[in-house]
């Protein structure tokens, strides 16, 4: 390379005003000095002090360039690594827990050991989920059914129960709740401690034990009232206590308890009350009880179908 063309290229580069044509030429020139060990011009001898200077830079600027583009991808490697680590932490926070779900079936009761160590005693058609380990803020469930519960007290880690628009609140407590679907009311009824009630909308009430709130799910309305709490939990004693209710509800009640389909022939029997008390019923007995203590006969066709009628 002759020397205005070397110096030329010197002050473009020195400069920083280098086209990628004119870079390629010093590297070139300095390759074949490395390569060679020679000067392809005889006037390099006169500037090895300038031409050292210039090799040293460019392989210190292409060192950098190489530095630069390592610690770039450290910092993206680290970046994703940090992103998959902090995704598989929030999922692990977020993911939805594996619910579990308890059922007992017509004609038969089943206890449930909550992952607290809180009890449940699930009443015949009813159904309980609750998740295989409560998260850090609450121990939530979900009733469709009746169930009694006794929950271990912790004032740190409240407990409710979702059942059908209700939600009871309570730390540590024992408690009946009767919300089946096909019901028109929604009972909770406390045997010792106390709980919460609401609806979110108009129904927010503390009870204490031997107090029950009675909700309707048609029109929103509640009362609150005095009760026998063993008389609302008889049923855990493999007890069918009748205090006054309506045949149709009678009915609904052996339905579940052993397993069978009732009609009544006359709606006007609907609303006739019974009362009764049956410690280990068998169907027959309480069949039997009725059409002793009121007008009504009964008649059993095929496939479990009773058929309750007036006797008059």
């Amino acid at each position: 390379m002759k020397k205005d063309n070397f110096l030329k290229l010197l002050n473009s580069y020195v400069k920083g005003k280098s086209t990628s044509r004119e870079k390629k030429q010093l590297q070139y020139f300095i390759d074949q000095v490395q390569k060679n060990g020679k000067d392809p011009d005889p006037e390099r001898n006169t500037h090895d002090r300038i031409y050292s200077k210039i090799q040293n830079s460019i392989l210190k600027k292409k060192k950098e360039q190489r530095i630069r583009k390592l610690r770039y991808f450290s910092y993206r490697t680290a970046a994703v690594l940090l992103c998959l680590v902090g995704m598989g932490f929030l999922f692990k926070m977020f993911a939805s827990p594996k619910q579990i779900t308890e059922t007992a079936l017509l004609g038969e009761k089943k206890e449930a050991l909550l992952p607290d160590g809180s009890k449940v005693m699930l009443n015949a058609g009813s159904t309980l989920q609750y998740p295989e380990q409560f998260n850090a803020q609450t121990r939530e469930v979900t009733l469709r059914g009746e169930a009694f519960f006794k929950v271990n007290r912790n004032e740190q880690y409240p407990f409710i129960v979702h059942s059908n628009g209700l939600d009871t609140r309570v730390l540590g407590t024992s408690f009946n709740i009767h919300a089946y679907p096909t019901s028109k009311n929604i009972k909770v009824s406390v045997a010792t401690g106390k709980v919460k009630v609401s609806d979110g909308k108009h129904l927010d009430v503390l009870l204490t034990p031997d107090q029950e709130v009675v909700y309707n799910k048609i029109d929103s309305t509640f009362s609150k009232q005095k009760i026998l709490s063993d008389n609302a939990i008889a049923w855990t004693q493999n007890v069918i206590l009748l205090d006054g209710h309506s045949l149709k509800a009678t009915a609904e009640i052996l339905e579940k308890w052993f397993d069978v389909r009732i009609t009544i022939d006359n709606t006007s029997m609907d609303e006739q009350k019974i009362t009764g008390k049956y410690k280990n019923p068998k169907l027959k007995e309480v069949l039997e009880s009725l059409e002793f203590l009121t007008n009504i006969s009964y008649e059993f066709t095929q496939n479990n179908h009773i058929i309750l009628k007036n006797s008059e």
